[in-house]
C-alpha cells in the first residue's frame, strides 16, 4: 500500500516513510503496540529484556519503556470513520510514547475491535502419507479443516490450532515426529470484515507506521491478564471498551469463540446524563468518581453536585445521593451480563472462570454484580506481569495494549496459512470477471 505524504501537525516531529530513528546508542529491540479505541489512542513502548530465571513467565521479559494515550478521533464503535482525525490521533499518541521512551519506532502490533469478528471452530482429519507425522501433513489437515469453513469475502484475522488427534489419542502441540495414521486439528478460525483493515491500516501508515500485526481485542487482553492456566484451562475474556464490549473464550492458548457486544461504557454515561438532565462531562464526571454498582448505607445520605443541562444561576447546581447514581448505572450492566450470560451457556466448554478489563471494568462493584448474574468465578484482569508498569499502564483499560506486546513474545502461535488453504480462499473470493482474467492468465 502506498504511503502518501502529508504536512507535519503541530508540535510532531516528521516521520520519515523508510524508518529513520535518532541517533542513538544501540539499544535492546524495541516493540510497539497500538491500541485503537472509541474514546482513546493509546501506544506503549518496550524493550526485551532478559530472563534470570528459564521457568519465569515470559512476559516478564517485557519492559515498558514509554506510552503516550489521547483522546481519540475518527473511531466509533472500534471502526475508523474518519481518516484525517484517526491519523492525528495516532500520531499524537505515537509521539508521547516515543518521548517518555527516547527512541522513535517504525511499526506497531494493532488491536481490532470492529470489523464485525467471527470466530469459528473446525476439525480436519488426513491420512498420514509416510506413517511418520510430518510439517506437510500438518498443513493437509489444516486445509481439510479450512474446507468446512465459511469464508466468504471476508479476511481471516486468525488461525489457531486448539489441539491435534493422531489415532484417536489428545495433543495440544502438532505430533511431528510421531508415527500414526489418521491426523487430526481443531482449529479456530477468526473472520473480519476486510474493510475495517483497510481503514485502520490506511490511518496507521498514514501515520508513517507500519503495521505488524493485527489481534482481536479479547485475545490481546487474554494474553496480557491471563495465567497460563486460565489461558490452557478455558476462560470468558470479557473487555468493556468506549462503545462497545468485546467478548472472546480462550482455552489451550487459542480462541474458541469471539463477538463484539454494541453495548459500552459509554451507554452508561448517557444513562446518567439522561436521568439526571446533565451533559456528557458531567456525567461522565459523576460515573469515573462516586459511580458503583452496589449501593451501601452511606449512600443514601452523602450527596452529590452537578449541573443541570440549561439551566443558570442557584438554579442549575442540582444534588442527589450516590444511591440515586447507582439505580441508574444498574439495569444497563445487568442488560450487558444476561448478554454475557447468555453467550456463556452456549459455549462449547464449561466455563467457570471469567476475566474483566477494559476501562468499564474499573468501575466499582462490578466484580461483586458479575458473579451474582453469571454464577461463576470472576475477577478483575490487570496486566501485572510486564515490567516497568505504572498505576496507569497497569490498569484494566491497558490490557490490550498490554497484550498487544505479549503477542511480539509468540507470533508463531498464529499459524500460517498453508499456500493451498490461501489459494483455495482467494478463489472463492474472486468476482466471475476476476475467475475469467486468471484463467486466461495461467493458461497462456
Amino acid at each position: 500500500m502506498a504511503i502518501v505524504k502529508f504536512p507535519s501537525l503541530p508540535g510532531l516531529r516528521e516521520r520519515a516513510s523508510s524508518g529513520q530513528q535518532r541517533k542513538s546508542q544501540p539499544r535492546a529491540e524495541a516493540i510497539a503496540a497500538l491500541d485503537i479505541g472509541s474514546s482513546r489512542i493509546s501506544c506503549m513502548i518496550a524493550e526485551r529484556v532478559p530472563l534470570k530465571h528459564d521457568a519465569a513467565d515470559p512476559r516478564l521479559s517485557i519492559k515498558v519503556t514509554g506510552f503516550g494515550q489521547i483522546a481519540s478521533g475518527g473511531v466509533r464503535g472500534g471502526a475508523v470513520t474518519n481518516i484525517d482525525e484517526a491519523e492525528r490521533a495516532i500520531r499524537l499518541a505515537v509521539d508521547a510514547a516515543e518521548k517518555q521512551a527516547g527512541r522513535a519506532i517504525s511499526s506497531v502490533y494493532v488491536n481490532v475491535s470492529g470489523g464485525k469478528p467471527l470466530c469459528i471452530r473446525h476439525q480436519g482429519q488426513v491420512q498420514v502419507k509416510s506413517g511418520l507425522v510430518e510439517a506437510s501433513d500438518i498443513d493437509n489437515a489444516v486445509v481439510s479443516a479450512l474446507h468446512s469453513a465459511v469464508i466468504g469475502q471476508r479476511s481471516v484475522l486468525h488461525l489457531s490450532q486448539i489441539g491435534f488427534h493422531l489415532d484417536g489419542v489428545e495433543s495440544k502441540i502438532a505430533p511431528v515426529g510421531l508415527y500414526g495414521r489418521e491426523l487430526g486439528v481443531d482449529l479456530g478460525v477468526v473472520t473480519i470484515e476486510p474493510a475495517a483493515l483497510h481503514n485502520i491500516t490506511t490511518a496507521v501508515n498514514r501515520s508513517h507506521l507500519e503495521v505488524k500485526c493485527f489481534v482481536l481485542t479479547p485475545l490481546a487482553s487474554a494474553r496480557a491478564a491471563l495465567a497460563a492456566d486460565e489461558m490452557e484451562l478455558g476462560t470468558a475474556v470479557i473487555d468493556i471498551g468506549h462503545a462497545v464490549t468485546c467478548y472472546g473464550l480462550v482455552q489451550h492458548g487459542g480462541l474458541i469463540a469471539a463477538e463484539t457486544i454494541p453495548l459500552g461504557a459509554h451507554h452508561l454515561t448517557v444513562d446518567l446524563a439522561q436521568g439526571l438532565c446533565t451533559n456528557l462531562a458531567h456525567a461522565e464526571r459523576l460515573k469515573t468518581l462516586h459511580g458503583s454498582l452496589i449501593s451501601s448505607g452511606h449512600d443514601a445520605n452523602e450527596m452529590v453536585s452537578f449541573a443541570l443541562v440549561g439551566e443558570s444561576g442557584k438554579d442549575a447546581v442540582q444534588r442527589v445521593t450516590k444511591g440515586i447514581l447507582a439505580q441508574v448505572l444498574q439495569p444497563r450492566v445487568e442488560e450487558l451480563l444476561e448478554i454475557i450470560a447468555a453467550r456463556l451457556a452456549d459455549a462449547p466448554f464449561p466455563v467457570m472462570r471469567v476475566v474483566f478489563t477494559g476501562g468499564g471494568a474499573e468501575l466499582s462493584g462490578l466484580r461483586e454484580m458479575a458473579q451474582s448474574v453469571l454464577q461463576r468465578h470472576v475477577r478483575i484482569g490487570k496486566p501485572s506481569e510486564l515490567r516497568g508498569l505504572t498505576d496507569i499502564t497497569g490498569a484494566p483499560a491497558q490490557a490490550v495494549c498490554a497484550g498487544l506486546l505479549c503477542q511480539a513474545l509468540s507470533p508463531e502461535r498464529h499459524y500460517a496459512m498453508p499456500e493451498e488453504a490461501a489459494d483455495a480462499i482467494e478463489r472463492q473470493q474472486l468476482t466471475y470477471t476476476q475467475r475469467l482474467g486468471r484463467w486466461f492468465k495461467e493458461a497462456l
